[in-house]
């Protein structure tokens, strides 16, 4: 889990190595890996945690429609080309 400690208008980002950290800046990959350390902007970074201990990604929150994931697989995440809109009532 990673841990995150505000100093004025700079935060540093401390992960152990059962997580792995994706930090974007600008849509792009700025620094990926497992137990990274560094200082960021938090009004201009975006950061992904993503425990490598096994895990679940669902798609659209239904339960029956996901993927899951451990040591060896590789998944990508992209935006979709459409969305559904959910009608209840």
């Amino acid at each position: 889990m990673a841990n995150i400690r505000n100093f004025g208008y700079f935060a540093q980002l401390r992960s152990d190595a059962s997580s792995h950290i994706i930090r974007f800046r600008n849509g792009r990959i700025r620094q990926s890996g497992r137990g990274l350390v560094f200082w960021f902007s938090p009004k201009t970074a975006s950061i992904a945690e993503l425990p490598m201990d096994g895990g679940t990604v669902f798609a659209d929150g239904i339960e029956q429609d996901h993927i899951g994931f451990d040591w060896g697989r590789q998944i990508t995440i992209a935006a979709a080309e459409q969305s559904l809109l959910l009608i209840t009532g």
